[in-house]
């Protein structure tokens, strides 16, 4: 496997908390507000943000943002490579901020007390504080829109896709508290599962990849087919994701399976299980749930083994290969020679690396 290139995704994770700094909130304080509370802001928010911030992460959205933008710009033709270098920059921090605000309620809301290897942020500074700095950081993502020096038309629509996308993101949040996944019919379970994950990690991965292409004012049918590429490739990785609770590297109980939450295993043993089999199954998650811990690791090695996950991870790698194989046919007709292309090669890898992040 090829390895990508790390340098630009530790360039990602520093740019991506320099707005998390207390000097950089002056324009949304008057002089005497800063000189006031300017410390206590610093200390209440920025610090442990910074630290959320700066936990071990993938950055794959940033990553894909930064490709995303080189195959469009080179078509386009105008931007010069500092601004290119910029946007990409100030896209990843929208990206990121969304994605770790996010992240934040999510934890609050699922009862999680660890992220990214370390504690979850609402068990260092308390629940109400973290659903506060958790909502900060969507709006200050958003307010980072203006800063990028777009014409009207085009921060309009920035500030729309970004928009639809969180409001898509709440919706998937809906599902995936409020369904049991476990406790629906088989056809139901595979619909309701593919919805949640397109309404999260697709919506969002997909908002990376249509700023760049509204950014770069690209063709309709462009447009449409990155647009496309981010939500499979979002769908994809929340696959992998999914299916790393099923990895023999992971100690842990699947708290996925053991809360009913929508995921790409049910959909996989939707779609390829008997009645009776899914019924089995079915069986398998309640058991995990209410049994004691000698119990349920001893479940969880059965289903780690059970069939269902092998044609899981199949199927996920299957349906990223045919990401990128839609998107190389979209793009044929406007003479994109992608397999000349570095970013286009790089874009592979990073596709490489989401397959295996989670193992």
């Amino acid at each position: 496997m090829k390895k990508v290139n790390q340098e630009p995704e530790r360039q990602q994770r520093q740019s991506g908390i320099s707005f998390l700094n207390c000097e950089e909130w002056s324009e949304f304080l008057s002089s005497d507000m800063v000189a006031a509370c300017g410390e206590d802001l610093k200390r209440i928010v920025s610090t442990p943000l910074i630290g959320f911030a700066n936990k071990e992460s993938n950055l794959f959205r940033a990553r894909l943002v930064a490709l995303s933008l080189s195959l469009c710009s080179d078509k386009t033709l105008v931007f010069t490579k500092q601004y290119q270098r910029e946007l990409s920059q100030k896209l990843s921090q929208l990206l990121e901020a969304l994605h770790a605000g996010s992240l934040i309620i999510d934890d609050i809301q699922d009862a999680a007390n660890f992220r990214r290897r370390g504690p979850a942020l609402h068990t260092e500074i308390g629940v109400p504080l973290a659903i506060n700095s958790g909502g900060l950081l969507y709006f200050l993502a958003l307010s980072l829109i203006e800063k990028m020096a777009f014409e009207p038309r085009i921060e309009i629509a920035v500030s729309r896709l970004c928009h639809r996308a969180m409001v898509k993101g709440h919706l998937g949040q809906a599902l995936d508290l409020g369904v049991r996944i476990d406790e629906v019919s088989q056809v139901q379970a595979r619909e309701l599962s593919i919805a949640a994950l397109k309404l999260k990690t697709g919506a969002l991965m997909s908002l990376a990849t249509e700023l760049c292409a509204v950014a770069c004012g690209v063709h309709p049918e462009v447009r449409n087919a990155l647009k496309n590429f981010g939500l499979n490739f979002g769908f994809a990785l929340q696959s992998f994701n999914d299916l790393g609770e099923y990895s023999f590297n992971n100690q842990n109980l699947s708290q996925d399976l053991i809360l009913g939450k929508p995921t790409w295993i049910w959909v996989c043993a939707s779609e390829s299980l008997s009645a009776h089999d899914y019924r089995e199954f079915q069986n398998q998650a309640s058991r995990l749930r209410s049994a004691d811990l000698k119990s349920q690791r001893k479940i969880m090695l059965e289903l780690k083994n059970h069939a269902l996950i092998k044609f899981a991870a199949d199927e996920a790698r299957r349906r990223m290969s045919e990401t990128f194989h839609d998107l190389s046919r979209s793009l044929q007709k406007f003479d994109y020679e992608l397999n000349q292309r570095p970013d286009w090669k790089d874009l592979q890898s990073l596709a490489q690396k989401v397959m295996v992040a989670y193992d």
